[in-house]
């Protein structure tokens, strides 16, 4: 991933990550921009001549979790037709103002301060898409790296230029993906009035749960499974990976009940976070 002057909190990390994956495949004649999803194609960039890759950002992996969709589990996007431009990142999640959140364009700039002083809060409900990086090359059946971001759960991007992918799909030869989650309230939440299925008899146990934004990683999970061939990653070996409060939710992917993440992913490395269950030694009961 890109090295920029700011506080590294993935650094040598990442070279463990590299080191866990195996050996990529053989060639293929994919177009560099144009690539099949099961919901449509998107159209991504070239960035050979700049970064050694091409990258599509902003994918769709769920429909917006709003209005209806507020506080359940993320449903799969609607299909569309003709090319879907995927060349820029899609909104940051719904926020707190924090020096780690992005600003109110959704890049790094002089309104992150601004927020802090007021109060206002960046990122939209309808964030929830991910991004991929691929070396600039006709190799295909390469390993693939899932990053989840960190931010205590209230904060992060998968915009944010510390985690891009470029650098780190060049040094692993790898397919990297970077996804957005809910954050904050609307990522955590558990309350009897959304557990009423008087009020609404379509509620899953998913729906009830209050971990939205741990279902949302199953999510994209799911899109990596169905679609990552089509940009030249195995879905039979999957590194699932993140920083923080991406490594508690990556870790609570692993622990989710029910088989929820069952054949998703293949490989865990957690980076700076821990996980602790009602049985652990010391936990209040």
């Amino acid at each position: 991933m890109k090295s920029i002057p700011r506080p590294g909190r993935l650094g040598a990390a990442l070279a463990i990550t590299a080191l866990a994956l195996g050996a990529c495949g053989g060639s293929g004649g994919d177009s560099p921009q144009t690539r099949d999803t099961a919901y449509g194609q998107v159209e991504g960039v070239d960035d050979s001549a700049k970064s050694g890759t091409y990258f599509w950002k902003g994918i769709p992996f769920a429909q917006a979790p709003a209005g209806a969709l507020r506080w359940k589990a993320p449903v799969e996007p609607a299909a569309w037709t003709g090319k879907l431009a995927t060349k820029q990142f899609g909104p940051s999640c719904i926020q707190n103002p924090r020096i780690y959140s992005p600003g109110n364009t959704n890049t790094f700039d002089a309104s992150v301060g601004d927020n802090l002083v007021t109060g206002h809060t960046p990122g939209r409900e309808d964030c929830l898409s991910l991004n991929i990086w691929r070396p600039a090359t006709d190799a295909t059946n390469l390993p693939v790296i899932v990053f989840i971001y960190g931010g205590s759960n209230i904060t992060g991007y998968s915009g944010d230029p510390l985690y891009d992918g470029a650098a780190l799909a060049n040094k692993a030869n790898a397919v990297v993906v970077t996804a957005n989650y809910r954050l904050g309230q609307l990522g955590h939440f558990r309350h009897p009035a959304l557990r009423d299925t008087t009020v609404d008899p379509t509620l899953t146990a998913d729906d009830m749960s209050g971990n939205y934004a741990v279902l949302d990683i199953v999510q994209a999970l799911r899109f990596v499974q169905d679609n990552v061939d089509e940009f030249g990653g195995n879905p039979k070996n999957v590194t699932l990976t993140g920083q923080s409060a991406g490594a508690i939710n990556v870790l609570a992917v692993a622990t989710a009940p029910g088989q929820r993440a069952a054949g998703l992913f293949h490989k865990l490395a957690p980076l700076s976070g821990g996980i602790s269950v009602a049985t652990s030694p010391g936990f209040p009961q």
